[in-house]
């Protein structure tokens, strides 16, 4: 009986890593132009990180190109939001290995959440579509607009969100 526990076990690990298995940058590239869908919009001081998905990156072979791309923009982002179809310039790079031998491992959890790139943006985020109502881009998009009003009521003169406001949507949404 115990050894059947094992080899269940066994086949359900190596079902899920093949079931999440997708393609991972090797090297740095950009800049260069990118496409995706917006799937997640993190606010950050200073700036925003998107998760896309549905990725399309200029002259870049279609089999090598990452599921999921994680890009931090720092310009100002108007009217984008979960679900929209997006154009920018970016330079992205595999995720990260640890920084230091047992340290957190990017490029781990970025493989079950299937991102094969991160990266930095050089342009605007430019809005390139709206998504029909889709029920999950639906509750991604309130979920998003009820962290910006949380944070409008934490904003110091600068701009930037208070830990208390962080926490506070973190909390709540």
């Amino acid at each position: 009986v115990m050894s059947g526990i094992v080899a269940l076990g066994y086949a359900v690990t190596a079902w899920r890593v093949e079931s999440v298995q997708a393609p991972i940058l090797q090297e740095k590239i950009g800049p260069v132009s990118v496409w995706g869908r917006v799937i997640q919009i993190e606010t950050q001081p200073g700036g925003y990180r998107l998760l896309l998905d549905q990725v399309d990156i200029w002259q870049y072979p279609k089999e090598k190109t990452p599921a999921r791309v994680r890009v931090v923009v720092r310009t100002e982002m108007q009217d984008i939001f979960p679900g929209d179809a997006v154009k920018m310039y970016a330079i992205l790079m595999p995720p990260r290995r640890p920084v230091y031998p047992g340290g957190y491992d990017f490029s781990r959890y970025a493989y079950f959440e299937r991102i094969g790139a991160s990266g930095f943006t050089l342009s605007e985020v430019k809005l390139r579509g709206r998504p029909e109502h889709h029920m999950g881009s639906v509750i991604e998009r309130w979920r998003h607009e009820v962290t910006e009003r949380i944070y409008a009521h934490f904003r110091d003169r600068e701009g930037k969100v208070s830990a208390e406001g962080a926490i506070a949507a973190a909390m709540l949404t």
